[in-house]
Order: structure tokens, then sequence, then C-alpha cells
């Protein structure tokens, strides 16, 4: 349920946001440089799908170009060894797809697979979930996602 209930967690970083967004300008700033009929008409989650459905690598952006983004964007330090970990979380998390360039041997290219993540249900904490049957009093119990035995 990692994503879907967070429990005192993002559900991504701030700094996985940034690449993020970076990735879907990026490939929407491709796509519009492109003369395709009626591309008016699409929503920017259509034409992510459409980009992701069909594999077209000019719409499918590199390493180099999301760190030129998230620097044009931000003057915060994100060195690339951070970038390189934090798009491996992100593919194994589904949000971004990866595949080798077929006109480049060594160069991976990046697509937004799940738009943005929706905001997940941030649970309370135990302690603060007031229970008529036990007015106030201290009980132990399991945290069914930590996993983790708690007094509330």
């Amino acid at each position: 349920m990692d994503g879907v209930i967070i429990y005192n967690d993002e559900a991504i970083t701030s700094r996985q946001k940034r690449i993020l967004n970076a990735i879907k300008a990026d490939t929407l700033k491709r796509y519009s440089n492109v003369a395709i009929p009626d591309k008016d008409k699409n929503t920017e989650d259509d034409i992510l799908n459409t980009i992701l459905l069909y594999g077209t690598e000019i719409y499918w952006t590199n390493i180099q170009d999301i760190m030129k983004k998230i620097k044009s964007d931000d003057d915060s330090k994100f060195s690339g060894g951070t970038l390189r970990l934090d798009l491996e979380k992100l593919i194994k998390r589904n949000y971004v797809a990866s595949k080798k360039s077929s006109t480049s041997k060594n160069k991976e290219l990046y697509a937004i697979k799940d738009i943005l993540p929706t905001p997940a249900t941030q649970l309370p904490k135990p302690s603060d979930i007031k229970d008529e049957k036990y007015q106030g009093k201290p009980i132990q119990v399991i945290n069914p996602i930590t996993r983790i035995r708690e007094t509330i």
C-alpha cells in the first residue's frame, strides 16, 4: 500500500516531484515543437499517455535535459548522482518509464508513466485517535501499516 496510504511520510519527496515536473515540462515542450493536426485539442494527460503508449523517442527526455530544467527552475544543489538515484526510485514506483535510446548506445531516455502522484491518504497518529469505548485510557495496539506496537 506504499504510496496509497502513508503514515508520517510523503508519497514522494519534493525533489522527486521536481524531477517529474522537469520530465513533464520537457516532454510537453518537445511535443509543442512538432506539427500534429489538432494537437491543441489534446489535454496534457492525453499527450503524455500517447507518448508513453507509442514510445516515440523524439518526445522522451534524457538526464541532461532533466538536469538543465531543474537547474533553470531552482538554484539549489542537485547533483547528477542524486538525480539518478531519484530517477531509479521513480522508475521502481512506476511514475517514470525508461528505455535505451535507439540512436545512442549509452543514452537512457525517460517519460512520465503516471502523470502525477495523487495525494495519498494521511492517517492520524494512533495517539490522536479518540475512542468512546476507552475514554482516553492508554491501550496497546499494533499499527497495521508500520507493524510496530504503540500505546494510544
